[in-house]
């Protein structure tokens, strides 16, 4: 069995590979670090029990993950808005949620090729999305509301 020995005259072990040095190097700046006070139960409870989107917000996965909200713009034609609330990963900035248009191609400045909605700065990154400190109900509310009148 391997142990670290003490030399002779020390109190305290010797590290074989250790470098004496009378300079110590800079720390590190630390980053600032940005996260979220809301949790992702609260998140969904608020768009869950949104007043304006609750009666047209139904769950679509076995989970709790993703839920479609049914709107119409103004020229009459009925979209859905899909919502994915990704699980957070311990220590990480919580994932935005992921929305996107389903059953129609569209064009609109904050809506990609693919459908999804990308132009909505509180959701564009994780650290975007704990620094905004938003709700969910809130901002697929406000993405509803520019998508309608827009």
């Amino acid at each position: 069995m391997f142990s670290w020995s003490r030399s002779s005259g020390s109190s305290a072990p010797s590290y074989p590979g250790s470098r004496k040095s009378t300079t110590q190097a800079p720390a590190p700046s630390p980053q600032p670090f940005v996260s979220s006070r809301y949790t992702r139960n609260d998140h969904l409870q608020s768009y869950l029990n949104h007043p304006t989107l609750k009666p047209s917000t139904r769950r679509v996965s076995r989970d709790d993950s993703t839920y479609d909200t049914i709107f119409q713009t103004r020229s009459g034609h009925a979209l859905i808005l899909r919502v994915h609330m990704p699980m957070q990963s311990s220590g990480s900035l919580p994932p935005p949620p992921g929305m996107s248009l389903v059953g129609i191609i569209a064009t609109h400045p904050w809506i990609d090729t693919k459908m999804r909605v990308i132009g909505y700065d509180p959701i564009k990154s994780g650290q975007s999305w704990a620094s905004s400190n938003l709700l969910l109900g809130n901002v697929v509310d406000s993405v509803v509301k520019h998508i309608q009148l827009n």
